[in-house]
């Protein structure tokens, strides 16, 4: 590895310094511009009478607005529809992502074989 000439290892130490110097600046004032913008949002929401769970609700939904790929779970159970004829033990709702024996009737033609009859289940 090369060694660097004197003038050039100062250099490179005060630019680093100055980088952090700079990196420490930039922290301080974004914390400064976040609480601006903190107190902003409680005198708002003071104005309009808004809690917190409703601030809350508001942004989860336009996160999802945001990014409609990305399914938020109620965390509600649903019934499953499809049992695997080979292990009964396994079983899918017909939401979230396939399974590969689910797959594997799709491909093969025979997915409703495996569906759960709405008699059966009641």
């Amino acid at each position: 590895m090369a060694r660097l000439a004197p003038d050039s290892n100062s250099e490179l130490l005060k630019i680093r310094a100055e980088r952090e110097r700079l990196e420490h600046r930039e922290k301080q004032l974004l914390r400064s511009v976040q609480s601006r913008g903190l107190n902003e949002i409680v005198r708002i929401a003071g104005l309009y009478q808004l809690d917190a769970d409703r601030i809350s609700a508001a942004l989860s939904r336009r996160t999802e607005r945001a990014n409609p790929g990305i399914v938020v779970s109620s965390g509600r159970k649903v019934d499953p529809k499809f049992r695997d004829p080979a292990d009964p033990a396994k079983t899918w709702s017909g939401r979230g992502k396939k399974p590969h024996w689910v797959q594997h009737l799709e491909t093969a033609g025979r997915l409703d074989s495996a569906r759960i009859s709405q008699r059966a289940s009641v």
